[in-house]
């Protein structure tokens, strides 16, 4: 499910990062995907740190909502020169998406069983993760 949903996130981001970066030969093509989760964490982070929405699980899907209904209006805006990007650089962006699968890949097989051990040692991370789980909003305080 994670490669799903970062496939679906930078794909959603491409368009606007088409936008951004006019002067790249990739058009940011291959910082999609970190950009848009970064971009969807950032503005999550923000919206609930200033109280406006909780930090629940709906506001994450609105925004991705949100952030689809924009790039879609990019998308279709630009859609001869996205479209001829794609066909110029269809080599590129095959190489890039190899090397971001092998990496994953390799990542999930090797790491996450080390991981997976030390994070079970640490009890103090289960209950935070449990704690930021079910908090509604972010409170930040000077102690």
């Amino acid at each position: 499910w994670w490669l799903i949903a970062i496939y679906v996130i930078g794909l959603g981001a491409f368009p606007l990062i088409y936008q951004l970066f006019p002067g790249m030969r990739d058009r940011g093509y291959g910082i999609s995907k970190a950009f848009g989760i970064l971009l969807l964490g950032y503005v999550s982070w923000i919206l609930s740190s200033a109280h406006l929405v909780p930090s629940v699980r709906l506001v994450i899907l609105l925004l991705l909502i949100a952030a689809g209904a924009i790039s879609v209006w990019l998308l279709f805006r630009n859609r001869k020169a996205i479209a001829e990007f794609v066909k110029r650089e269809r080599v590129f962006i095959v190489t890039t998406e190899l090397i971001f699968l092998t990496v994953f890949v390799g990542w999930t097989i090797g790491i996450t069983p080390i991981a997976t051990e030390n994070f079970k040692a640490n009890s103090w991370s289960i209950h935070f993760i449990s704690g930021s789980h079910f908090s509604f909003s972010i409170t930040l305080r000077s102690g």
